[in-house]
């Protein structure tokens, strides 16, 4: 049983503080702004990590061996603050940024604050500046404390999203699906291949009225790696799905014919 657990892989949910700020970089220079601190929840290890810029090749190390890394802007912010370490872009990594997840379902970005106080019921406990100048300062123990709270904050959040289905924010509810991405797109190439209904929970951000999330059952008559053309039986027409906004999929035992004279391209695929 002990072999067992250290063949296990680990799931990582990470957060960086840097030395500089965007302002005496001059904007938006990610690689120049610089490591102070990262911090690292280890799922396996059921513990909070920290490496210095001198110990980011144990991060590295660490990151190799994950079986998920878990984040906030893991992919514009903390891999590009951390490339010029390793040498290469971090595009090799199993990531779930879940800042990502929520601007493809939500169509615009939210900051971890409001995520966090809407869904847990407490926020972070500074900024990014405090991080700077605690830095500066020396003042270890405190940078240390807000790199971890904002580490066990994002974990806590993917926590409640993966539990629940949905996160919240200022305006309602954000429904999630992290986590189950292969399934779903499993479940609707299946469909699509032995042309059986699927029943979808699908999310319409753009919707004003309660139609937003609904489940409805398609036939699928065109997929690809990003959407697919069905006939919608709840609106009795064709349309244009996004898969990113399908928040479930299930088999229908329904087989369907494409229609012989449908013409994909003049329905944008």
């Amino acid at each position: 049983m002990k072999n067992k657990k250290h063949k296990e892989k680990d799931k990582l949910v990470l957060d960086l503080e840097t030395q500089h700020t965007f302002s005496e970089v001059g904007g938006r220079n990610f690689r120049a702004l610089k490591v102070s601190l990262v911090g690292v929840y280890s799922y396996l290890q059921e513990r909070l990590l920290f490496f210095t810029e001198d110990r980011l090749h144990e991060l590295f190390s660490l990151m190799e061996a994950a079986d998920l890394i878990i984040g906030f802007n893991l992919k514009r912010f903390d891999y590009v603050v951390l490339e010029p370490y390793r040498g290469k872009v971090l595009d090799n990594f199993p990531t779930l940024d879940i800042l990502e997840e929520i601007e493809i379902i939500l169509g615009h970005r939210l900051k971890l604050d409001e995520l966090a106080k809407y869904s847990l019921g407490r926020g972070k406990s500074g900024d990014g500046l405090d991080a700077v100048r605690y830095f500066r300062n020396g003042e270890f123990d405190k940078l240390k404390s807000y790199c971890g709270d904002d580490v066990l904050i994002t974990r806590d959040l993917y926590e409640y999203g993966k539990n629940n289905g949905f996160v919240l924010y200022r305006q309602g509810l954000i429904p999630i699906r992290w986590g189950r991405d292969k399934q779903i797109i499993g479940t609707l190439n299946e469909a699509f291949t032995k042309k059986l209904t699927v029943d979808i929970d699908y999310f319409a951000p753009w919707s004003s009225d309660s139609t937003q999330r609904r489940r409805r059952q398609v036939d699928i008559y065109a997929l690809d790696s990003e959407g697919f053309i069905a006939f919608c039986h709840l609106r009795k027409s064709i349309r244009n799905f996004k898969i990113k906004r399908v928040i479930d999929a299930v088999l229908v035992e329904n087989h369907y014919i494409i229609p012989q004279n449908l013409e994909l391209k003049d329905l944008g695929m």
